[in-house]
């Protein structure tokens, strides 16, 4: 039987391996419209469509780099491992949500549930870091009841 745990390192993976393919697939595209402009454009227009190109490479680039970043933070959890409070890799029951310490990409959907994959660096995984089952989390102004941790 695949744990509950290993179900959403896995769909968390999914998730930033089709952003990283979506980027990169963005980036080609991007960078076939510059060498576009530099074939088909003359004078200001083209320096004006190159810079634009160009800002929205370095931004492309730049969230690739943190995707990149973040596959390499989830390929340091190990799905074996039992976690008994708080910390990378532990999937966190409260008695209002489930959330998966890991990377920050937000609500994934998991067979019938719905987790949150949050980073360890976030303010709601630096509020949760280190508790254990049966520990309350005070975040936003908001009291959860960790019920339990794997």
């Amino acid at each position: 039987m695949v744990s509950m745990k290993k179900t959403i390192y896995e769909a968390c993976m999914a998730k930033v391996n089709t952003q990283l393919a979506e980027l990169q697939s963005a980036i080609d595209k991007v960078q076939e419209s510059i060498v576009g402009e530099e074939n088909s454009t003359s004078g200001n227009k083209f320096e004006t469509a190159r810079a634009m190109g160009q800002e929205e490479l370095d931004r492309l680039n730049q969230t690739m780099n943190n995707a990149i970043r973040e596959r390499n933070i989830l390929g340091q959890i190990s799905t074996e491992k039992n976690c008994n409070s708080a910390q990378l890799g532990a999937v966190i029951t409260t008695d209002k949500k489930v959330m998966y310490i890991s990377v920050g990409i937000g609500k994934i959907e998991v067979g019938e549930k719905t987790v949150y994959a949050i980073s360890a660096i976030s303010p709601i995984g630096q509020a949760i870091m280190g508790l254990v089952q049966g520990d309350d989390v005070l975040f936003a102004g908001k009291k959860e009841k960790i019920i339990a941790i794997e």
